[in-house]
Formats: structure tokens, C-alpha cells, sequence
């Protein structure tokens, strides 16, 4: 069992990520799916417990903390110095038109 919580450097490039900028700091604990669809700016911490599928974009200078869930099956994407919340669900989705037309993000927490 590695001492170190968070993922060196080498194992960050061995997940496949499509983009990981400098100063990432990705917990062993966390569970990242479809990691070639995946980009992570430079400068991003996500902690313990968190999940992260699909089409995700997280830009520089951002936390993401504990039991976050980023689920991206449409496209999501979090632009400069957004911190989320322990336990916050966001999730990319498509809404039939003949229902209301919405395109969006839908936060649940």
C-alpha cells in the first residue's frame, strides 16, 4: 500500500487522461472512468471518494472535494477557480425536446 494519498506523477500519466496540465494532485482513492475523455488543467486537486466519467473538462485552479461526482455524457466543463463542494452530483444532460426542450447542466446536491 503506497503511503503517499495522492497519485505521483508517472502514475497521473499511466491513468490516460486526454490532457493533464502541471500540479495535479489526484487522490489513489478517487475512481475516474473513460479517462481518455477526461482533461484536468494545471493546478487542480480532487480528493477522496470522488467519480469522474464521461466528456469532463476541469480547468486550472480548481478543487474538487470529496464525493463529488462529475458525470460528463454530454459535455461538461468547469472553467478557472471552481471549487465544488463535498458530496455535489453534477451531471451533463440531454432532455428530449418534446418534453422542454432544455440542454444543460443539472446540479443535484
Amino acid at each position: 500500500m503506497r503511503g503517499e494519498s495522492y497519485l505521483t506523477q508517472t502514475e497521473l500519466l499511466e491513468v490516460g487522461f486526454k490532457e493533464v496540465g502541471k500540479n495535479v494532485k489526484l487522490s489513489g482513492k478517487a475512481s475516474i472512468y473513460n479517462p481518455e475523455r477526461i482533461s484536468i488543467g494545471s493546478n487542480v486537486r480532487i480528493d477522496d471518494f470522488c467519480i469522474i466519467s464521461g466528456d469532463v473538462k476541469i480547468g486550472s485552479y480548481n478543487h474538487i472535494a470529496s464525493y463529488t461526482c462529475l458525470f460528463g455524457q454530454y459535455g461538461l466543463g468547469y472553467g478557472f477557480a471552481t471549487e465544488l463542494e463535498e458530496k455535489e452530483i453534477i451531471e451533463s444532460y440531454l432532455r428530449d425536446s418534446r418534453r422542454d426542450g432544455r440542454l444543460g447542466v443539472d446540479e443535484t446536491g
